[in-house]
């Protein structure tokens, strides 16, 4: 059978219609252990349309030799080597360079399933939404790290769901890593048209998923693992159980007050005072927690900071005086309760089980009594 030209034209047209190019970005920095398995998973994706960016972002190690390597092989693989600028900067470059219809971020040192993206396009066209999210479990390199992490435990999403993108951040409220990470996600371009990372932040994800996720009419959760978050002791974001059981976040609660104010100022220019007090009474609470659980040098500036943005909201009338004392009150008991009961807790758990059940109980009831 012989095809003219213009016919083989309207296949390849139709091909692209059909399968639309994607563009996956990954930043790479000091990760040549876990690289290779990384960009082999996305190589290897049943949906083939790809332009793989691999942005370099000045990386010590062999890191950038092994991109080098991948995009001599394949011709889908682009490479950008630059100089250190952190992870929402080396995103941001390669957003400024993306040429697909659709956008999804896959971390260096993490890796997805072969079907993911296929499985992620395929519900954006049957639904029409803008972004499709997956849910996701933790890899390991020793058990260690799973069994030890606060963080470890699989989260499931039930049941495929639609929602709109004001709905998508309540749920945020109950799921929250499935909801505000960038990566486990397939993007309609468009959506970051406006936006970009704020660079030298940590929690950089916090800072643009209510700009990102807000405007979306529509927005599909399927209940498929597609991607694998590796828990690394020295990743940007590890969370490590020290000694004495106390949950560290390395210092960057200051960076989390900083997204919460601007998450707050977001909704506030909306004229959607539900969703600032649903983002204030999330926030709240994380941040009592942060205050007791975090690092001990910024205590006095979490505390100033909290105040500071609870004072705002109540000038603004976003929440009540009655609201604004009990916020207050929260903050101190729930830390003096931490105080008082921490430390007991922690020498009895291994010496004497019964009894540290029994405190476990007492301080869940009185934690109860004062909320």
């Amino acid at each position: 059978m012989v095809r003219s030209g213009m016919n083989m034209g309207n296949e390849c047209m139709s091909e692209k219609m059909e399968n639309p190019l994607i563009s996956v970005i990954i930043p790479v920095y000091k990760v040549e252990k876990w690289l290779e398995q990384c960009v082999e998973s996305v190589q290897n994706q049943t949906y083939q349309n790809l332009e793989i960016i691999l942005v370099d972002d000045g990386s010590p190690d062999r890191c950038g030799e092994i991109c080098d390597r991948f995009a001599r092989k394949d011709p889908r693989i682009r490479v950008i080597h630059k100089e250190n600028g952190g992870l929402s900067d080396a995103r941001n470059c390669g957003l400024d360079l993306a040429g697909g219809e659709y956008i999804c971020f896959v971390d260096s040192d993490d890796y997805i399933e072969p079907a993911m993206l296929e499985v992620l396009y395929q519900e954006i066209k049957k639904t029409s939404a803008s972004i499709a999210v997956c849910d996701y479990e933790y890899a390991c390199d020793e058990l260690e790290d799973c069994l030890e992490n606060p963080m470890s435990k699989k989260r499931d999403l039930e049941e495929e769901i639609i929602l709109t993108g004001r709905e998508f951040i309540r749920l945020k409220q109950s799921k929250h890593s499935i909801c505000v990470v960038a990566w486990n996600k397939l993007y309609q371009k468009e959506v970051w048209k406006n936006v970009r990372f704020p660079k030298g932040k940590i929690h950089e994800d916090e800072f643009v998923f209510h700009k990102i996720v807000y405007p979306c009419h529509r927005i599909v959760c399927v209940p498929y693992i597609g991607y694998h978050y590796r828990l690394r002791k020295n990743s940007i974001m590890s969370y490590c159980v020290q000694k004495n059981g106390i949950i560290s976040t390395g210092g960057n609660e200051i960076h989390v007050c900083e997204a919460f104010r601007n998450q707050c100022e977001y909704f506030a220019q909306q004229n959607d005072a539900e969703m600032v007090r649903s983002c204030e009474n999330d926030w709240s609470a994380y941040m009592r927690q942060r205050w007791i659980y975090g690092d001990q040098k910024n205590r006095k500036e979490i505390r100033k900071e909290y105040i500071s943005i609870e004072q705002g909201l109540l000038e603004k009338n976003y929440i009540s005086i009655m609201t604004y004392i009990r916020r207050r009150i929260l903050f101190y008991a729930e830390a003096s309760l931490e105080v008082l009961y921490g430390s007991l807790l922690r020498k009895c758990r291994k010496n004497f089980p019964t009894v540290y059940l029994t405190l476990k109980h007492i301080k869940h009831s009185v934690k109860s009594i004062i909320k």
